[in-house]
């Protein structure tokens, strides 16, 4: 995730970009593998994932943690793909979406600066990507997904304490091709239903 250029913003010592990553089980990735695909065939992703990525993945760590969005937070999450080209060895598909989140200002303190979080928080994203299924190994050999849009508030952990206006953000996804180079869990995995 990383925050995004903008005019008016004056220049911070603090980050402007975190890490997280994603795990799909084997079920969940290969329902993502269409059986008998055809060009222009679409499907949407199954509803839990992509409440998964609204809620977890597409949430505002760029300055420091956030606790997940709740599924009331979630007013849209709809991540599609549509199969645009088909061979022996490959099926090659569109992703597109749009996912919205709002949360109420907890009111919450934070414990090192006293501040009180006095503002919702929540993210607005246009979801685009490309997912390639290798067809012989049965598996994705590129998986490209970009969610642009606006952020807006802070949380506990998050020092947006002088940035709470609604500014831009991206958040990028890419597949790791061997998970054992890189196992580091996501940070929220013990939540997924």
């Amino acid at each position: 995730m990383k925050d995004l250029p903008r005019d008016g913003i004056r220049q911070s010592n603090l980050a402007t970009f975190n890490i997280d990553h994603v795990w799909l089980n084997n079920e969940e990735m290969n329902s993502l593998i269409p059986a008998d695909p055809t060009v222009g065939d679409s499907f949407n992703l199954e509803e839990k994932l992509a409440q998964r990525f609204a809620r977890y993945y597409f949430l505002d760590s760029v300055r420091g943690e956030s606790e997940p969005y709740s599924r009331q937070h979630v007013e849209m999450a709809e991540i599609s793909f549509t199969v645009v080209k088909v061979t022996d060895q490959i099926i090659k598909m569109k992703i597109s979406g749009r996912s919205k989140v709002n949360r109420p200002a907890t009111r919450e303190r934070n414990p090192f600066s006293g501040e009180v979080i006095s503002k919702d928080m929540g993210s607005n994203q246009l979801i685009y990507g490309i997912a390639e299924v290798d067809r012989i190994r049965d598996r994705f050999s590129r998986f490209e997904m970009l969610a642009v849009g606006d952020r807006w508030g802070g949380s506990t952990y998050n020092f947006r304490s002088d940035d709470l206006a609604s500014s831009p953000i991206g958040f990028g996804f890419q597949l790791v091709p061997d998970v054992s180079t890189d196992p580091t869990p996501p940070r929220f995995h013990f939540n997924y239903r």
